[in-house]
């Protein structure tokens, strides 16, 4: 399994490039210790960059942290005129060659390729922006992919294992502010992160502890009294040249008193549950074109810190608020931490085109795997949500709630049933309907059809038009399948990715749309950038990329050479699909009910919407997993047009947090299920997301544990794979 996205990898499936740089009077060498291609190259270059470039360049990151339109704005050039001799003088001859035939190995292995840097014995090159490494060739920055990472690699023994934790991850905020520095405005700036990490703190997935007091003697305490497990420093960083970079915290008196990495190292380094440090330079920290934190980050990593996050510029407030979160939730998810920077980046990225490179990731031992999260089955995550518990089993009242037709029949065969109590742990969200019309039996039987058109997928991922359906639930007759360009795979070729059906007593037409086969291999390849949903009137603004693969759903009849393409009007198409085989007009009174599963879900919802908007059907909407998908706008209409309409997600499924969007601009469509899957199946990060997972904690007595999700409990020091 990988971690391309939101996709699980072991350790064991990265492949790795490993540089070491030494220095030989005023040139460098770089040699290859390990990578795909072989090791042994090596090249001498000299100092691509000078001092004063550096500090040019440095301060061209202040003055352009506010956000720039255009198709290459300012900061974009800056970064890209910055690379090029850093990437020209490292990567040429021999080491060029190695690179392009590793890139090319892991691309045919399907695994990711981390560009691991030793430049600690090098001062000079620890304060290059080796983050803004460029492939011109495909005009990419290395660190801007989960594919290609880019960490400051120090290799030491004993390297760290990864910890087996229990949800939350604790973190551990020290926020300093000396009387005799600028002031920063500490506590707005973080009063801004904390909220955009509400989802994660409300649902008791991470627990956020501010120090009182940024003293060395008062952070003794607080590690005494309690676990943590991060350390999140915000403050000013100062550079000497005889104790290298240090961090202000506060003597008694409330002044300055410098810290260095290892006087925080020997503090750290007896509480094996910390595995990073964060050093975030707050808005006017620097004074200094050297990197105050390198020599601090460093220190702790040799001082038992598996990693370290340093910022190696200033940060603004919106770079810092779009960081924290799509860090933290990667951990909570269990990501790697490496592609965790990886997703925090492209976060930034979002808002600042330059402040992504921010960020250096220093790393010790070959496992970047900080947790193996291990929950326990009585662990449920706590917040201010409403919490009831749900028996899947019993007689559901929501038939009587809705107008005959409404609520289907449940298709599926009785197959043999878990050793499990047939409980299903659910919280609804505030201002939803009442809980008891939420009939997770119902909900499964609609997830039998999108799993059959996922089989359907697997067994033969090339036919784009079958004149059958694997597994679909007996009674329903097949009556359109439906196509969608490969956005994923970049060939923008015509791909099955679900069907219509009707059938059942009464009888139902059912749409349904699958997910994609490899979790979240879609999300690196789509754009967030939200474009206005002109199907429906008023209909907000929606992710371009979903609407790009709505735009691009057609419909064939089963088994026909026909033409494939993209429908003119694919919910009209759908609309009188579904009337000709009903042998009825068009009217709210038909029984219909869409379906989908994670990107599915997407598309369903934006169905939904088109389906009530431009026809007179008003068909139910049950998803599973699926990401947020449109604005404020887009959720309010599409919550006026909705009948019954049911968004199911799994708390500790990282999916339906996406986008993480601290600035408000996703906003999740009504009416949200929440699951929880803790002790009820092994959590790692495809589990969590897994349709097989959602529909057995929904229903555990008719729905069988996929077996490599099973034993919930089973401790292991090694992390979840």
């Amino acid at each position: 399994m990988r971690y391309w996205g939101w996709a699980p990898v072991s350790s064991s499936a990265y492949l790795d490039l490993d540089l070491l740089f030494t220095q030989h009077d005023s040139e460098y060498r770089v040699q290859v210790l390990r990578s795909p291609a072989g090791d042994g190259q090596s090249a001498m270059f000299t100092l691509p960059i000078s001092d004063l470039e550096l500090e040019n360049f440095v301060l061209k990151v202040g003055r352009f942290r506010a956000r720039t339109r255009g198709v290459n704005p300012p900061p974009i050039a800056a970064a890209k005129r910055m690379r090029s001799p850093l990437f020209d003088a490292v990567f040429s001859g021999t080491i060029a060659e190695c690179l392009h035939r590793s890139v090319d190995r892991a691309k045919q292995e399907n695994a990711p390729l981390r560009i691991r840097l030793r430049v600690s014995d090098c001062p000079k090159l620890v304060n290059l922006p080796w983050e803004l490494l460029y492939e011109s060739s495909d005009d990419s920055f290395l660190a801007l992919s989960a594919r290609t990472p880019v960490i400051r690699y120090v290799q030491l023994p004993d390297p760290p294992r990864p910890l087996g934790v229990s949800l939350p991850i604790r973190v551990l905020v020290i926020k300093s502010e000396p009387d005799d520095y600028d002031r920063l405005d500490l506590d707005t700036e973080w009063a801004q992160v904390a909220k955009s990490l509400s989802e994660l703190t409300s649902t008791g997935l991470i627990v956020l502890t501010e120090l009182a007091v940024p003293t060395l003697s008062e952070l003794r305490r607080a590690l005494l009294r309690d676990t943590f497990h991060v350390v999140h420093y915000m403050g000013h960083g100062a550079f000497d040249e005889q104790s290298g970079g240090t961090l202000l915290f506060t003597n008694q008196a409330g002044r300055g008193e410098p810290v260095t990495g290892s006087d925080l190292g020997v503090m750290l380094r007896d509480h094996t549950s910390l595995r990073l440090a964060v050093l975030n330079a707050c808005e006017g920290a620097r004074a200094d074109p050297v990197d105050p934190f390198a020599g601090a980050a460093d220190n702790l990593v040799r001082r038992g810190i598996p990693a370290v996050i340093a910022m190696q510029f200033e940060v603004s407030d919106n770079a810092a608020i779009e960081f924290a979160p799509a860090l933290y939730t990667g951990l909570v998810v269990g990501l790697p931490i490496d592609v965790a920077v990886t997703e925090a980046r492209k976060a930034v990225y979002a808002v600042s085109r330059l402040e992504w490179a921010t960020p250096v990731l220093y790393l010790r031992g070959d496992d970047s795997q900080l947790f193996a999260i291990a929950e326990s089955p009585s662990t449920q995550p706590q917040g201010r949500l409403d919490e009831a518990t749900v028996d899947a089993t019993a007689p559901s009242q929501q038939a009587n709630q809705h107008e005959a037709g409404e609520a289907p029949p449940s298709p599926a065969p009785t197959p043999t049933a878990p050793s499990r109590a047939p409980q299903a742990d659910a919280i609804e969200e505030r201002h939803a309907r009442p809980i008891d019309t939420m009939d997770p039996a119902t909900a499964v039987s609609w997830g039998l059809f999108i799993q059959a058109a996922a089989d359907q997928f697997t067994i033969d991922p090339g036919q784009v038009n079958p004149d059958t359906i694997a597994n679909m639930p007996a009674s329903f007759t097949l009556v359109r399948t439906i196509q969608a360009s490969d956005f994923v795979g970049h060939k923008l070729s015509r791909v099955f990715c679900g069907f219509v059906a009707v059938g059942g007593d009464p009888t139902t037409a059912v749409v349904a749309l699958r997910g994609t086969t490899t979790t979240m291999q879609w999300w690196n390849d789509f754009k967030w950038n939200l474009v206005r949903f002109t199907q429906v009137p008023d209909g907000g603004k929606v992710s371009r990329s979903f609407l790009d693969m709505y735009r691009s759903l057609g419909t064939m009849t089963p088994g026909r050479a026909q033409g494939a393409g993209a429908s003119t009007n694919f919910a009209a198409d759908v609309a009188q699909a579904v009337a000709d085989r009903l042998a009825a007009d068009l009217s709210p009174d038909l029984p219909v009910v869409v379906c989908g599963y994670s990107l599915g879900g997407a598309l369903a919802t934006l169905l939904v919407a088109d389906l009530i908007a431009n026809t007179p059907l008003k068909p139910q909407a049950w998803t599973f997993a699926s990401p947020r998908v449109g604005d404020r706008a887009f959720a309010a209409r599409y919550g006026a047009l909705s009948t019954v309409s049911w968004r199911i997600y799994n708390q500790v499924d990282v999916v339906p947090y996406f986008p993480v969007d601290s600035a408000g601009k996703y906003h999740l469509v009504t009416t949200g299920y929440a699951i929880n899957s803790l002790g009820k199946a092994k959590w790692d990060l495809g589990c969590a997301h897994s349709l097989n997972t959602y529909m057995h904690v929904l229903s555990p007595t008719t729905v069988p544990l996929a077996s490599d999700c099973g034993s919930p409990t089973a401790k292991s020091p090694h992390p979840p794979r």
